[in-house]
Order: C-alpha cells, then sequence, then structure tokens
C-alpha cells in the first residue's frame, strides 16, 4: 500500500510520528512531502522512497548514503537531516529533513537570464564553503547545480542552502558500503555539469570534480549560457571530455578580466591543472576587484528590455509612415487654393462685367443728309455681343439703363422703309439682334 492511496483512506502517519499533511514534489526515486512532527509540532520535508525502488538493494543503499552523508556536516549553508528510518507498516524507507521555504537557483536563473557579479558571487562562495565543509569530511558531492542550491528564506535573510546527496561519494571504512561504490564506466551526475572526469566514468572522483561543476553553474550565472551547448547527452559529455569551454569574456564581455580568469580556471579539462582545492578556487574569487559598472548597470543592460523599453522599440519603425497624411493635407490645401483662386476670378470678372455695362454707348456722328437709304433687309441672328447698325444718325444718346443680365430681343416683323424728317432723332431700327447694353 503506498502513502497516497493510505492518505485517501485515512491520515497518514510515517514512522509513528510524522504525518503527511501534502505533496511536495515527485521524483523517479520517491515523493517529498511535508509532514508535522505529532511530538513537537514542527514542520519538515519528509522524504519518501518508492517500494518498488527500495527492493533495488543498491539504489536502497544511496537513499540512505543520502542521509548519512549530510547528517555529518553541521554546516549553515548545508541542508539539516533530522531523522531517517523505515515504516514498519508501510516498509517505505524514508528521510526527514528540515522544511525550506524559497526556491531554487534554477527557478531564479530561468526567470533573471543571469545575475550580476556580486549577486552570483554572493550565492556562490557560502556553497563553497558548505562544499569544502563536506570535502573535508570525505564527501563529494557529485551533482551540483542551480537546481540543487536552495535560497532558503529565513529571518536572517536569503541563504543559499546545498541539498541533495543522493550521489554523494562518501569515504567510509565500511565494506559492504565499499562493494556499492562506484564502479568504473559508471556515470553519476547531471550531463551539463558533470567533470570530464565523470563523464569518463572513472572511478577515482574527487573533489575537482565539484570545483568544475561549481565553476560551471558560476559561468552560466554570469553569462547566461554554459561553456558546452550539444543538444543531446551523448554528445554533451563528448563535447565535455574533447572539447575547450567557450571563454567566459566572449560570452560576457563586460565581466571584469580577473573574474573572468578566476571561473575559467575551474574549467580545465585535466584536474590537475584546475583548484587543488574549493577553498583555493574561493580565494580566487575573493581577490577580484569587480568595478560598480560590472556589478550594476552594465548587467542591467543585459538583461531583458523591460515591457514599456520593448514596445517602444517595436513602435519606433512605425513613426517614419506618417507622409501619406501629410500628403493628404497638402492636397486639400491646394485644393482650397485652387477655389479660392476661381472665386477671386469670378469676382473680377463680374467687376468687370459691371464697369463695362455702365460705360455710356458710343454716339455716331452726324452725317451729311443724303439721299435717302436704301431698305434695310431683316438681318438673321448672329451670336451675342454683336451690334449692327445701320440708321440715320441720333442727334442725343439712348437712355442708359442697368440690367442684370443680358436678355434676347424677339425679332419684330419687317419694317418699311425709312425717311429721313427734320423731326426728333427717328427711333432706332431693331435688327432682331440681342443688345447688351
Amino acid at each position: 500500500m503506498t502513502i497516497d492511496a493510505a492518505q485517501g483512506a485515512q491520515e497518514t502517519v510515517i514512522g509513528g510520528r510524522y504525518r503527511v499533511l501534502r505533496t511536495l514534489g515527485r521524483g523517479g526515486m520517491g515523493t517529498v512531502y511535508e509532514a508535522e512532527n505529532t511530538w513537537t509540532k514542527r514542520r519538515v520535508a519528509l522524504k519518501v522512497m518508492r517500494p518498488e525502488v527500495a527492493r533495488d538493494g543498491e539504489l536502497a543503499w544511496r537513499f540512505m548514503q543520502e542521509a548519512r552523508a549530510a547528517s555529518r556536516l553541521a554546516h549553515p549553508n548545508i541542508v539539516d537531516v533530522l531523522d531517517m528510518g523505515q515504516d514498519k507498516d508501510l516498509g517505505a524507507l524514508y528521510i526527514v529533513e528540515e522544511l525550506l521555504v524559497g526556491q531554487d537557483l534554477g527557478a531564479l536563473l530561468g526567470r533573471a537570464g543571469r545575475l550580476a557579479p556580486r549577486e552570483a558571487l554572493a550565492i556562490a562562495l557560502p556553497v563553497m564553503d558548505a562544499l569544502a565543509e563536506a570535502h573535508a569530511h570525505g564527501i563529494v558531492h557529485r551533482d551540483l547545480k542551480p537546481a540543487n542550491i536552495f535560497l532558503a528564506e529565513t529571518s536572517r535573510g536569503i541563504v543559499p542552502t546545498l541539498i541533495d546527496f543522493g550521489v554523494a561519494k562518501v569515504s567510509t571504512d565500511d565494506a559492504a558500503a565499499d562493494a556499492l561504490k562506484t564502479r568504473a564506466g559508471m556515470l553519476v551526475g547531471t550531463p551539463s555539469y558533470m567533470a570530464p572526469e565523470q563523464g569518463r566514468g572513472e572511478a577515482t572522483v574527487d573533489g575537482r570534480a565539484d570545483v568544475w561543476s561549481l565553476g560551471v553553474v558560476l559561468y552560466e550565472l554570469l553569462a547566461g549560457v554554459r561553456p558546452h551547448d550539444a543538444v543531446t547527452p551523448g554528445a554533451l559529455i563528448a563535447q565535455i571530455i574533447y572539447e575547450e569551454p567557450r571563454p567566459l569574456g566572449a560570452m560576457a564581455p563586460a565581466l571584469p578580466a580577473d573574474l573572468v580568469s578566476a571561473v575559467m580556471g575551474a574549467l580545465h579539462r585535466d584536474p590537475a591543472r584546475r583548484y587543488p582545492s574549493m577553498h583555493a578556487f574561493a580565494d580566487a574569487l575573493r581577490a577580484c576587484a569587480l568595478a560598480p559598472a560590472a556589478s550594476g548597470p552594465a548587467n542591467a543592460l543585459a538583461r531583458p528590455l523591460p515591457p514599456t523599453v520593448a514596445m517602444a522599440e517595436t513602435m519606433a519603425p512605425q513613426v517614419a509612415p506618417l507622409r501619406p497624411v501629410t500628403y493628404v493635407r497638402r492636397a486639400r490645401t491646394d485644393a482650397h487654393a485652387l477655389r479660392v483662386v476661381a472665386l477671386v476670378a469670378a469676382v473680377l470678372g463680374a467687376v468687370a462685367l459691371v464697369a463695362t455695362s455702365m460705360r455710356p454707348a458710343p454716339v455716331a456722328k452726324p452725317a451729311r443728309p443724303t439721299t435717302p437709304a436704301a431698305p434695310v433687309a431683316p438681318v438673321a441672328p448672329v451670336a451675342p455681343a454683336v451690334v449692327v447698325e445701320d440708321t440715320p444718325p441720333r442727334s442725343a444718346p439712348a437712355p442708359r439703363r442697368r440690367p442684370t443680365r443680358a436678355r434676347p430681343i424677339a425679332a419684330p416683323a419687317p419694317e418699311p422703309t425709312l425717311t429721313p424728317a427734320p423731326t426728333p432723332a427717328p427711333p432706332t431700327v431693331t435688327t432682331g439682334v440681342p443688345v447688351i447694353e
């Protein structure tokens, strides 16, 4: 019967005093629960191994080895192991650890992309001190990675805490343990952070493997990428074994040269060329002179832009195509100007027309008396504005009028022949042609 099945039926108590409250996470070997010590009422993290996995003697031994390795260490930056045992009812192996509240470094790195040098060292240096303590007790972690560095929120602030000693190598005089030690050719660890000697499956791995792994973690914190980037695990291990890591200075040019040199000193493929100990690595990092520009604004610029700045940059190319609007405005302005010009021309034409109509009609010179003029034949209508006069001279000008517009005059019937007379000026002969006065 599993714990989950037991939880569905009734309250589950492991080891006689750890009451299960909720599930925190699941892994390949087991499940982690939040539990409460029924005696002390302290909340703890309860790691329970799956029964089918516990049947494998080597895996069961490694599970218990985690508890033994961490319980041998007393360091503020190493998770505390409080208890271990096997539940007699379920037959499950379990480890009781302090309950940490916060997030692991991998989660932080996934959101931030990279960290400022001071922030990265503030996290790495306490973890290096914890590893130096573990190495002094003959324990090699062998699985250093951001996910195994927990940023615990405490009353003292954020405390970087080293967790998960599940694949740690522990020096022991136990013959049974010696029989289960890592065999040559067995790969232990996470490929991305695995030292070349781990990738080759060497059995004689020491603390310098942890130096390499923490160098990879620091590289990733500072550059946002890892020194090797193959896609498949096999290709990645081959890269680590046979190829030099990419220079940190090329991936993060703003970093101080001494910091770049200190980190790259941990990433020599030959263990003999690396720092001989974690203390030596930490001393090299503490000796770096971090300029304020390298730890503050320079790093801020390397991070993704805020949404408002990114939006401004995205919209910037859209500012240029505003000429069509200007073009439309100009077209409207030209049309308006044309209308004004047309109106002015119309007004000027009207003024000229009025001025023309107000001028006196031309006076014909008096003619000498002659023989009667020939009869005037009717004249066919012609184009307007043409006046044909064939009349005797007039002694006085015709009365002036101010018409508003030209009007056609109907053509009268043919008139009789006119003879001159000494009486006042005879009337003007109408020719049937419109007269504009």
